[in-house]
């Protein structure tokens, strides 16, 4: 009986022994397929994140050079550029004389305090009192402000580069005896100011805003009025005034006396 008891005993122990090593290998393999699981995730999770990592920095740098091109684009053909009355001292970078031409000329522009510059869109509406013009379209030109005269070029380029060519080889127009005003008859655009010569010839032009109008009214009839003050004060001078302060020469035969 002893005997029996005892193989029985053992064979029990031997069977829960393995049961429990069946059990533990199965767990084993349970947890190791979802730590597979996991670590497969986790891997297709940081390779999505480098490609999107990787999209957004090219995006990036596509608009960068988009938006660069789009702002040179945008300041090359811009009706209305930023305008000013041209300094009368040159930069201090004039004096090391490193720069190119375009910076050369328009450092000369600026050595005058008389001159304007800016784009404008005109439209000649007379020629005199009593002809029209032939051409009556508006155009986006470059109009100049110098001294008593003003110039139209097709563009900024063409005045700084080769200022003899004008636009449609038009001669300069004379501002003396002529007036600029606000054209506030005229309700077709915004901006308008009006030109009028002493011939008769009428012109309209329309700016960016209301303080580039300003400038511009201001500018011409600060030009016309001062060379018409100048050019009234030389009339009413009585001939040989001006002699006045000359000492007066003797002649030969004044110097005998004594």
């Amino acid at each position: 009986m002893s005997l029996h008891f005892h193989f029985k005993l053992y064979y029990q122990v031997s069977n829960n022994s393995l049961t429990a090593q069946s059990k533990i290998h199965r767990n084993s393999t349970k947890v190791l397929s979802v730590l597979n699981h996991h670590v497969v995730v986790l891997c297709k999770y940081i390779v999505l994140c480098v490609l999107a990592m990787a999209s957004r920095r090219s995006s990036t740098a596509s608009e960068k050079k988009s938006g660069s091109r789009g702002k040179s684009m945008t300041r090359s053909k811009s009706p209305f550029r930023s305008f000013r009355f041209k300094k009368s001292k040159p930069p201090p970078e004039a004096s090391s004389g490193n720069y190119s031409d375009d910076e050369e000329n328009l450092r000369e522009l600026e050595s005058t305090d008389e001159d304007l510059e800016a784009m404008l869109v005109r439209k000649h509406e007379w020629e005199s009192t009593t002809k029209k013009a032939s051409n009556r379209s508006w155009d986006r030109i470059c109009v100049v402000l110098k001294g008593t005269q003003i110039l139209f070029y097709k563009d900024q380029k063409t005045y700084r580069t080769r200022p003899e060519e004008t636009f449609r080889s038009e001669l300069p127009v004379d501002l003396i005896g002529g007036t600029a005003e606000v054209a506030a008859d005229y309700t077709k655009k915004k901006n308008v100011f009006r030109l009028r010569l002493a011939n008769g010839g009428d012109y309209l032009f329309q700016a960016n805003d209301d303080d580039q109008v300003n400038l511009w009214v201001t500018g011409i009839n600060q030009q016309a009025q001062i060379h018409e003050e100048a050019s009234g004060k030389s009339q009413t001078l009585p001939p040989g005034s001006e002699k006045k302060d000359e000492p007066k020469k003797r002649s030969f035969f004044t110097l005998k006396k004594k």
